[in-house]
């Protein structure tokens, strides 16, 4: 499995039978186990540290259990975590939703289940990040055209020209200066106390 070979995992598991049978299913798959944690503090802790694509986190751990460290780890760092879990209820689902978990594994858990959960969780994952990096950038855009026009109103209104005209200047003006238009306006705005 080429693509498993790259991706970095963290076992966060208190029951250390099961975090070895995981480490070695892993391993097995060609995934890279980057470090086990036996609290949810330590997965915490661990997680800056070690920067794994995947945690693999135990709901029910000591010190801090596995919801709330995904919780804590999402706030901050925004991983791809799979729950590990004994049972199934729906309330377990509705935190688990609500920590950003990404996916969910009844144990005991089977290699041939495994695998196919990671490699699915991964591809949804990534797909999350780009819709949402896309979504960032547009709003972007649409922020910069907002300062853009601004400045052309000002502009406008300064030199007593036109629409056209105050687009063509600040235009100019930002290749003569070598940076971005909205970097521009946001000057221009700045200076008449219009930002």
């Amino acid at each position: 499995m080429e693509s498993s070979a790259k991706t970095k995992i963290l076992i966060a598991e208190d029951e250390s039978v099961i975090a070895l049978n995981l480490r070695d299913m892993l391993e097995r798959a060609g995934f890279e186990v980057v470090g086990e944690a036996a609290t949810g503090k330590q997965a915490v802790e661990m997680t800056p540290k070690l920067n794994p694509d995947v945690i693999l986190m135990d709901i029910k751990m000591p010190e801090m259990d596995g919801l709330t460290a995904a919780k804590e780890i999402n706030k901050a760092h925004q991983r791809l975590i799979i729950m590990l879990t004994a049972y199934y209820d729906a309330d377990f689902l509705a935190r688990a939703n609500q920590a950003g978990v990404f996916g969910y594994l009844v144990k005991p858990v089977a290699e041939q289940d495994l695998v196919p959960a990671i490699v699915t969780a991964l591809a949804r994952y990534e797909k999350e990040r780009a819709t949402q990096q896309a979504v960032m950038k547009l709003e972007q855009t649409l922020a910069d055209r907002k300062l853009v026009e601004r400045a052309k109103g000002v502009i406008m209104q300064q030199w007593r020209i036109t629409e056209a005209e105050a687009y063509r200047r600040l235009q100019k003006e930002s290749q003569d200066k070598r940076v971005s238009m909205a970097e521009l306006a946001r000057v221009i705005l700045k200076e008449t106390g219009m930002l």
